[in-house]
């Protein structure tokens, strides 16, 4: 249940920490571009047909520091998008407008303003409201202010038509070498308040593909990639190259250490300790700066990480964890020497597996030894023999101070109730075979009265039941599908709902059945509202370039396209489970 609150949490903030992110990127995007808003490309209207039978059209105008854009999209069916984004550049404030008006009824209003401090981004608003062709609607707005290196601070609120509101503050914060961490309040109408606490880094992480745009670099001799404030360290797993996230490697130089870095004198010499990674003070073409380098003994940490290993020499328990071995003393841990005992080999067996443990990082097994990357103080690579990770911790009520706690409960979900589902992939009767799997995922959030049975996103899975081409004695091409499981909390439940049928053209009549919330781009511009996978098409629109996705029919092929949603409904009732939070004394008695 711990698993599962946590989880949560970190869902309920994915809004926050996406929108610091692209905020952030667009920020750094529109600095990249200042002074050259006159010269994104030349003024005029660009008209083009689309593969699908649409059209799109594209008009540019610039007065000053105005750029505006205005875009028009169109389907086959007649159903048309016009998307107006106007920039505005006032000495060191950069303004986006954004407007989108389907002719289905939808719209999409949006405006961002980022404020620049000596060419570097110091705070972003924005603002964005949208409504579905049904008037529902939900509105959006956010702001980040840039408190230091590597440190934001955030605050947002979003309220809906239905009722639903949520307030969202706090700070976010990013290290040197990739691990990023967000602590923030979230209170809701109907949901609960919480703080909460979210982090993420890669240390430990083994991947097979290097991302694009890494750079090589060379220390003590050895070769090593780097990317977004990450370094790679290459081995090969069966004849394959494969690459392990590292810490900084000894001998990495730079110019500040990072914030919040604790000065410690050890020996008469100041180091500076950060996020387990230590580093002093040195000199590189006549700047000064800082160097990584070899934890010294008697630095104290307060904590370690879940990923961090032990060593067990002789009955005494070390932590290893960045090159570095750890006592555990009163009030922490202390870092120390390398203890005799431990084992250390130049190189992995040749038959050595790679096991993601449950604690989020990498070990390389052989015949039951488990095996880490090692770094010594002079720079040269090795491995080190460690104790199995630990299990995995079973869920558990998790029980506040307050004298409640969180329990699992089950929810009946009535038949009747609808699954709005926008597919993952496209399903073509030219294409398909029965007994074909696909997915999709939910595209509003399902409920019952005001409780959440399965939230907008839940994953959704099916099978292709019967498939017609065409040019059979039908005369058209036919497909049917038959939606079976969900997955809510991470279990997957088997669901009942009637198969659903698409029919292609048959003597020029479209037969195809229409789809909840309508055909068309009007769909579209509901995805954009629900934050799912439609957004693209949103900025599609904005682009100048796309058209919405729907179930219809290509030639006489019967087609579901991506990104379409339709509407089933359950057969029987559905049971899923629930988090309820109950006082001490109930939760006794279950």
């Amino acid at each position: 249940m711990k698993a599962m609150k946590a989880m949560k949490a970190t869902i309920h903030l994915l809004g926050a920490v996406v929108i610091l992110g692209v905020c952030v990127d667009e920020a750094s995007s529109q600095r990249r571009r200042r002074g050259s808003v006159r010269h994104a490309r030349p003024d005029g209207t660009v008209n083009r047909s689309t593969r699908g039978g649409g059209s799109v059209s594209s008009t540019q105008t610039t007065q000053g520091d105005r750029r505006t854009t205005q875009n028009t999209a169109t389907n086959r069916s007649g159903d048309s998008v016009t998307g107006t984004r106007e920039v505005t550049r006032d000495d060191d404030t950069i303004t986006v407008d954004r407007q989108a008006q389907a002719s289905t009824g939808a719209s999409r209003e949006s405006s961002r303003e980022v404020e620049f401090d000596d060419g570097r981004v110091e705070n972003v608003e924005r603002e964005s409201q949208a409504t579905g062709r049904y008037g529902e609607s939900v509105e959006r707005d956010r702001e980040i202010d840039r408190e230091g290196t590597g440190v934001a601070s955030f605050e947002g609120e979003a309220k809906t038509s239905t009722g639903r509101e949520a307030d969202v503050d706090g700070v976010a914060a990013r290290g040197y070498y990739g691990r990023g961490g967000v602590v923030a309040d979230v209170d809701t109408k109907y949901r609960g308040d919480w703080t909460t606490v979210a982090g993420r880094g890669p240390y430990g992480a083994t991947v097979a593909r290097l991302p694009q745009g890494y750079r090589p670099y060379t220390y003590h001799g050895h070769s090593y990639y780097y990317h977004g404030s990450v370094y790679y360290r290459p081995y090969t797993w069966r004849g394959v190259p494969y690459y392990w996230a590292m810490p900084p490697p000894y001998g990495v130089w730079y110019s500040t250490v990072p914030v919040g870095a604790i000065a410690v004198v050890i020996a008469g010499a100041t180091y500076y300790y950060a996020d387990n990674v230590c580093y002093k003070e040195s000199h590189q073409g006549g700047s000064a700066g800082y160097e990584v380098v070899a934890a010294p003994e008697g630095v104290k940490a307060t904590t370690l990480p879940p990923e961090s290993a032990t060593v067990t020499v002789s009955g005494t328990t070390y932590h290893y964890y960045k090159n570095t071995f750890y006592r555990q003393v009163d009030q922490g841990y202390v870092v120390v020497r390398m203890p005799a005992g431990v084992t250390v080999v130049e190189a992995l067996p040749a038959e050595f597996e790679i096991l993601q443990a449950p604690n989020a990082s990498a070990y390389f097994v052989y015949q039951g030894t488990y095996y880490l990357p090692y770094l010594r103080a002079s720079g040269e690579e090795a491995y080190i023999v460690v104790d199995p990770p630990p299990p995995a911790a079973p869920p558990a009520a998790a029980v506040p101070a307050s004298g409640t706690a969180q329990v699992e409960r089950t929810l009946s979900v009535p038949a009747g109730t609808a699954l709005d589902i926008r597919f993952a992939t496209e399903l073509s009767s030219a294409t398909s075979t029965p007994g074909q799997h696909f997915t999709g995922y939910l595209a509003t959030d399902v409920t019952v009265g005001e409780i959440l049975a399965a939230p907008r996103g839940s994953k959704v899975y099916g099978t292709v039941v019967a498939v017609e081409k065409a040019g059979s004695m039908s005369g058209s091409a036919k497909l049917t599908i038959d939606v079976t499981d969900i997955q809510v909390s991470g279990r997957v439940i088997a669901v009942a709902t009637p198969p659903y049928s698409v029919q292609g053209r048959s003597e020029g009549k479209d037969t195809a059945r229409k789809l909840a919330g309508g055909a068309g781009i009007g769909a579209a511009i509901g995805a954009i509202a629900d934050g799912g996978k439609g957004a693209a098409i949103g900025a599609a629109v904005g682009a100048g370039v796309g058209t919405a996705a729907s179930a219809a029919t290509e030639g006489e092929q019967a087609v579901i396209g991506e990104g379409t949603v339709i509407q089933f409904r359950l057969e029987s009732a559905l049971t899923v489970p629930i988090a309820v939070t109950v006082t001490t004394a109930d939760a006794t008695g279950l």
